[in-house]
């Protein structure tokens, strides 16, 4: 019986009269074929040009990388001498802007003229037809310049994202971190695939020299803050060897940041002026502790001073300012301040020992820390090296915290400033030393409701009426009463327990109560196990008014050193 053979596995011969039928088999002519595209393939792919595309690599691979670690290099200097995020980001995006320009019209003009190089050497070996065929071959400039300033531009996306969305300071610089080295090594790997080079050296390459511009740039930032260009006083020789030293500690601890990840403090020092003017702090102390001896709420004073300093334009004495149009202090929130004259003498004592050195900002936070010390408070080291602002205007305080805000006004106007609700409830309770005047207590006690009457509900019944008898309905506004009731004279953690039970005397004392979460910061003191067991509250008022003596400040060429507190020096 005949097979049957489909027709196109058929052949036919008619030599000899006959027909010869070939059976092709179909499966053996499908691998030779593949085998056969699988070789040109792999001749293909020898005969790219890695020299041709290095050309638009390096311009477009390594346009992204140079932009993503200038920027964050450029973002870790200014976060090495400043703390908010608006100044980093305006430096970040002003250096992606300025970079990206001229990396455009770096790579143009280097392109070009390899181009005309090019050109005029083939000219010399071949004819006028080849030529036009070489040229065709030759990078573009103005590709180059666009791939390389675009490129640029998107590599400085990462670290701007990373930090636009980050308060904390501490945590906006570690996230540039992060996210600088992560991009790194994409780009790297990029690189690496684009160019048939080895991906892991290709990595290691990009990562060591990222991770040394950004190190480098954040200790050498640091070190002309921390001189401050003060190359002209018999002492600076000591100031640039001491900072030489900060600057290879710096160095050496952000590289371990970026291995391990660790935290640490960035911009002030205990003490910064334990070579330049080691009686500094004595100084000081001497002065507080004679303004307390004759006033006792002289302490209070100071410590109020210094925490409306920092709420403005951060701790740099522009609270200070008396000179200009419209000074700071002049402002509705800054109504009852004083101690100005205790800053002021001390001042004039350390100019007569250290001449244009001892800033008025640390001298007011060297003050708050003394005041404290003085009222039986906790007895904390505080780090200095601030400078003095150049800025002090009235309307800069319209952010300042008031007696009539919600809860939630105060929140959202200490996270501002980097300070968390506990935070909030640990520096209100420096109210535990001190008085406030019946000025602040009228709406509290007397037009509390909408249409003005009515009293704080909140206010225990036990205690309104002597509240009331203090500061009388159309009484005399500038009487004064003590701010946390019984508690006497000295800083504890008294007035936490009278907001608690209603004893509250400043309205926004009181507003404590009115969230969950400050409810239970001030809960966690009083707890039955909290003397074992629970939270200091001298430890964690200490760690708050540290962190609070940190914002804002001025370092370096950002500011000045006052000869005189009151006024600027130029």
């Amino acid at each position: 019986m005949a097979a049957f053979v489909p027709s196109d596995m058929v052949s036919t011969n008619h030599n000899n009269g006959g027909v010869l039928v070939v059976a092709i088999n179909n499966k053996d002519e499908k691998g030779q074929q593949m085998m056969s595209e699988e070789k040109e393939e792999e001749e293909e792919e020898k005969k790219i040009d890695y020299s041709q595309r290095a050309q638009w690599l390096r311009a477009g691979v390594m346009g992204a990388t140079d932009g993503l670690v200038s920027v964050a290099s450029l973002m870790m200097g200014v976060g090495a001498v400043r703390t908010d995020a608006k100044a980093m980001l305006l430096a970040g995006f002003a250096g992606s802007v300025a970079g990206g320009c001229s990396m455009a019209i770096g790579e143009f003009v280097s392109v070009y003229t390899q181009y005309e190089v090019e050109v005029a050497q083939i000219k010399n070996k071949t004819i006028s037809q080849d030529v036009q065929m070489v040229k065709k071959a030759l990078p573009n400039p103005l590709q180059a310049a666009l791939a390389s300033a675009s490129c640029y531009c998107l590599g400085a996306v990462p670290p701007l994202v990373g930090a636009a969305f980050i308060r904390d300071y501490r945590t906006r610089i570690m996230v540039v971190l992060a996210v600088a080295t992560l991009s790194l090594f994409v780009f790297g790997w990029i690189g690496s695939v684009l160019g048939n080079t080895p991906m892991l050296r290709s990595c290691a390459r990009l990562l060591l020299g990222g991770w040394m511009a950004m190190a480098i740039t954040f200790a050498l930032t640091k070190l002309f803050a921390f001189t401050g260009l003060q190359f002209v006083s018999a002492g600076s020789c000591k100031v640039i060897g001491r900072g030489m030293g900060v600057v290879v500690w710096e160095l050496l601890w952000l590289l371990m940041v970026l291995t391990s990840c660790c935290e640490g403090q960035f911009i002030l020092q205990v003490g910064f002026y334990r070579n330049t003017c080691p009686e500094a702090e004595s100084i000081v102390h001497g002065v507080v502790r004679d303004a307390v001896a004759s006033d006792p709420n002289m302490g209070a004073a100071l410590l109020r001073l210094h925490f409306h300093d920092c709420f403005v334009e951060g701790c740099d004495a522009s609270i200070l300012i008396d000179v200009s149009s419209q000074p700071e202090k002049l402002a509705f929130a800054h109504q009852g301040l004083r101690g100005f004259e205790v800053i002021q003498r001390a001042k004039a004592q350390l100019e007569a020992s250290c001449p244009a050195l001892v800033s008025c900002a640390d001298i007011l936070a060297l003050a708050a820390r003394d005041a404290i010390a003085l009222t039986n408070g906790p007895i904390y080291q505080v780090p200095t090296g601030r400078r003095d602002g150049f800025v002090s205007n009235f309307s800069l305080a319209d952010e300042m915290p008031q007696v009539t805000d919600s809860i939630q006004i105060l929140k959202a106007k200490f996270l501002n400033k980097g300070l968390t609700h506990k935070d909030l409830v640990l520096l209100s309770a420096a109210h535990t030393i001190g008085t406030t005047a019946c000025f602040f207590m009228t709406k509290r006690l007397y037009n509390f409701f909408p249409g003005g009457v009515g009293t704080d509900p909140a206010i225990n019944p036990n205690f309104l009426p002597r509240l009331k008898a203090r500061c009388p309905q159309n009484g005399d506004v500038n009487a004064r009463l003590a701010i946390d009731e019984g508690g006497g004279t000295e800083f504890d953690k008294h007035i936490l327990k009278n907001i608690r039970e209603g004893f509250a005397v400043l309205e926004s004392d009181a507003r404590l109560n009115d969230d969950i979460f400050t409810k239970s910061v001030m809960d966690s003191y009083f707890s039955p196990l909290n003397p074992i067991f629970g939270p200091s509250f001298e430890a964690d008022f200490v760690e708050s008014i540290v962190k609070m003596g940190q914002v804002g400040v001025k370092t370096g060429f950002l500011g000045e050193v006052r000869r005189v507190c009151s006024r600027f020096n130029s």
